[in-house]
C-alpha cells in the first residue's frame, strides 16, 4: 500500500521577477523624468509647460523614492503609488497641450492613457514590494 495522499505543492508566485522589473521601470521613469524636466525648465515660455515640468520633475523624483524603497525592501506606503500615477499623467496630459499645441480634449486623452499605463507600473511596484 502507498502512503498517504499529498496535495502537489503549488509554485510561489514570481514577485522577485515583479521587483526586478518594478526597479528598472521606476529607475528609468524617474531619472528620465527628472533630468528631461530639469532640462526642459530653461525653454518653458507659458503656465501650461510649467506646470507640465514642475508635473514631470515630480513624478521623477517619486519614481526614484519607488526604486529606492523597493531596493531596501521596504514597504511602499499606500499613497506614494497612487499619487505617483497621477503625478505622471497630469505631467502626460500638460505635455500635449504645453509643448504639442493640442487642445484641452486631447490633453486629457493623454492624461488617461498615461494613467492607464502608469497604473499598469504600480501594479508591477506592488507586486514586488512583496518580494
Amino acid at each position: 500500500m502507498s502512503g498517504p495522499a499529498t496535495a502537489p505543492e503549488e509554485p510561489a508566485p514570481r514577485t522577485g521577477t515583479a521587483r526586478v522589473a518594478a526597479l528598472v521601470l521606476f529607475a528609468v521613469l524617474g531619472a528620465n523624468g527628472a533630468v528631461s524636466g530639469a532640462l526642459d525648465a530653461p525653454g518653458v515660455t507659458n503656465a501650461v509647460q510649467g506646470g507640465q515640468v514642475a508635473a514631470q520633475i515630480v513624478y521623477g523624483l517619486g519614481a526614484l523614492v519607488v526604486v529606492a524603497l523597493l531596493w531596501r525592501r521596504t514597504p511602499l506606503p499606500r499613497w506614494l503609488l497612487p499619487a505617483w500615477a497621477v503625478t505622471a499623467a497630469v505631467a502626460g496630459g500638460l505635455a500635449a497641450v504645453g509643448w504639442g499645441e493640442e487642445g484641452w480634449l486631447a490633453g486629457a486623452a493623454a492624461g488617461a492613457g498615461t494613467l492607464a499605463v502608469a497604473a499598469a507600473f504600480a501594479w508591477v511596484a506592488r507586486r514586488g514590494s512583496r518580494a
